[in-house]
């Protein structure tokens, strides 16, 4: 496929969302070797493709260029409130990772959203670490139920993976999940645990070999060293065997009600919308 045809698949992909982008997000994004700006812009100064306040989008869609701006001022007020509750939850012992996913990360969430965030916990602790994030963010008063009808600013758990399993097998390695990964926003994290998960999941690359920028140039605002107190308290948790005690409780209370989520043992994902399927499906 050439270049031109990869520019109006990008913003095929991001008109989706409603989301016009700058010259250089869609460098970022577009599947193609070329690395001037000048020749790309030469290519985005063609039919099928309007600008408007240097954002790029494809034709008849200037009306998404307001509404990016408007998301924007929104969820710069979400990611204040956001960052004040991921600094409180990144205590809890067996979260390894905290970022922000979904719309929030590419600031495009509505006034009435929640916030989407995924988790990489210690190994094999995904139920307890669950368990824990739940219970101090329901004390916080912000925690999103599944069913809610009102769920502005409230966390939703959208992903939680124990370490060991951070590397996404070849049935998850599609342009959604590519995408969902490159534009997460890290914002808590023990030791290196962002850049590993990445280098796990090089695959990524095939799909937007041009993001990699994006994510080195991410400056994560909460981080913390290694602790011998905490890893001896994984390693207690881990002994007593609490993850299947965890992991009992929960399932026993949500399995009646189980649709879009993915359980297993060191993966969760809930989905309370499956852009996923809707995506994956019109880009094939």
């Amino acid at each position: 496929m050439d270049s031109r045809k990869q520019i109006i698949k990008t913003l095929s992909y991001f008109n989706f969302f409603d989301y016009p982008l700058t010259l250089a997000e869609l460098l970022q994004f577009t599947k193609t070797d070329i690395k001037s700006k000048e020749d790309f812009y030469s290519l985005v100064k063609q039919k099928d493709i309007e600008s408007f306040k240097s954002f790029y989008f494809l034709s008849n869609r200037k009306n998404i260029v307001g509404k990016r701006l408007e998301r924007e001022k929104e969820s710069n007020k979400k990611l204040l409130k956001a960052k004040k509750v991921i600094k409180k939850i990144s205590n809890i012992p067996t979260v390894n990772f905290i970022g922000i996913s979904g719309s929030l990360a590419m600031k495009n969430s509505g006034i009435n959203d929640d916030i989407d965030i995924f988790v990489i916990s210690k190994d094999n602790l995904v139920w307890l670490t669950r368990l824990l994030l739940v219970f101090y963010l329901k004390t916080l008063g912000v925690y999103r139920k599944k069913h809610e009808k009102s769920p502005k600013d409230k966390i939703c758990l959208n992903l939680i993976i124990g370490d060991g399993s951070t590397s996404f097998t070849k049935k998850r390695q599609n342009l959604y999940i590519a995408h969902e990964i490159v534009q997460l926003m890290p914002l808590f994290q023990r030791e290196n645990t962002y850049l590993n998960f990445i280098d796990k999941n090089k695959w990524i690359f095939k799909f937007l070999p041009n993001a990699n920028k994006r994510i080195k140039e991410y400056k994560i605002p909460f981080n913390k060293n290694k602790s011998v107190i905490n890893d001896l308290l994984v390693i207690v948790l881990q002994f007593l065997r609490i993850e299947k005690i965890a992991k009992f409780l929960q399932w026993n209370y949500m399995k009646k009600d189980v649709t879009l989520e993915t359980i297993e043992d060191n993966f969760l994902a809930f989905h309370p919308i499956d852009f996923k399927k809707k995506v994956n499906k019109f880009f094939d």
